[in-house]
This record gives C-alpha cells, sequence and structure tokens, in this order.
C-alpha cells in the first residue's frame, strides 16, 4: 500500500504534530494496510509512540488506534499492547490515559475472551479501579469479571 510507507515515516518523525496526524490516520486506514505491514511496520511503531511520548493527544491517538486494530491481532501482539497499556498506566495515570487503557481493556477482554480477562486483564486493571477521577473504571472492571461468567472459566461475578 502506498500510504504505508508515509505513515512509518510520520510515526517516526521527532515533530509531535506529525506524530499525532500519523497515529490519528492510521486506524482510518488500517483496513487497507496488510496484516504483515500492520504486524512488522506500523505496530512497533505504535507501541514506541504510546510509551515514549510526552504529548497526551500522541498517547491518547496511539492507544485510540490499538482498539481499531484490535481484530487483527494474533495473541502475540495483543500481549504486546497489553504489557505496553500496563507500562504506560503506571509512568502516565491522568485521566486521558486511564480511560483509553480502560478501552482498550474491554475490547481486549471482549477479543480475548475469559483466559486473557482473567490472567492479564483484571490484574492489570486493579490497580486502575482505584483511580479517584474516573467513575468508568469500577465499570469497566465488573463487566470484565462479569464477562468471565459467561466464559469458559465460569467465575462468579464480583459486582
Amino acid at each position: 500500500m502506498q500510504v504505508l510507507p508515509l505513515l512509518t515515516r510520520a510515526c517516526d518523525s521527532s515533530d509531535r504534530k506529525i506524530q499525532e496526524c500519523a497515529v490519528q490516520t492510521l486506524h482510518k486506514v488500517a483496513a487497507h494496510i496488510g496484516n504483515q505491514g500492520l504486524k512488522d511496520q506500523l505496530l512497533p511503531r505504535v507501541h514506541r509512540l504510546v510509551m515514549s511520548t510526552h504529548t497526551a493527544a500522541v498517547r491518547v491517538h496511539g492507544m485510540t488506534c490499538y482498539g481499531h486494530i484490535l481484530p487483527r491481532l494474533d495473541a502475540d501482539d495483543v500481549a504486546k499492547v497489553l504489557e505496553t497499556i500496563a507500562r504506560v498506566v503506571q509512568i502516565d495515570n491522568s485521566a486521558p490515559t486511564v480511560m483509553c487503557a480502560l478501552a482498550v481493556a474491554d475490547a481486549v477482554s471482549k477479543h480475548g475472551g475469559a483466559h486473557v480477562t482473567a490472567t492479564r486483564l483484571l490484574p492489570m486493571l486493579t490497580p486502575v479501579r482505584c483511580h479517584r477521577d474516573l467513575s468508568p473504571a469500577p465499570a469497566v472492571c465488573r463487566s470484565s469479571v462479569c464477562g468471565l461468567e459467561r466464559g469458559e472459566t465460569k467465575l462468579v461475578c464480583l459486582g
């Protein structure tokens, strides 16, 4: 795809506005990018941007991008997304970052099923649940736990 080199260069730029436009555009054109290009070229750059940026807009758009491309990712890539989200929330617990992390976690829970929710998401979400400024945090955690009830593990809903 001809837009792939443009997006990779934009993600590699040191200009925060260009980075923001790149991740903002990425989720809109991701359906037209091959899986290999998405996995090998763009996903590592989005991980890097989400982790290294000091600009909330770049981080938020990067995490929004995760939510949009999640259905196309394999289990290893989803695990990398979760690792990145967990590390980001540890270093930036601002409301926009935590809300995006919760949205990605909710999408992973729906996509990954009960095992991923029980083993990866709940340990990551438990500290986030205590965030004072975010009333949706407990609801997302409760939704994830209740989703387990419908899955293979048959855990009891705590909500």
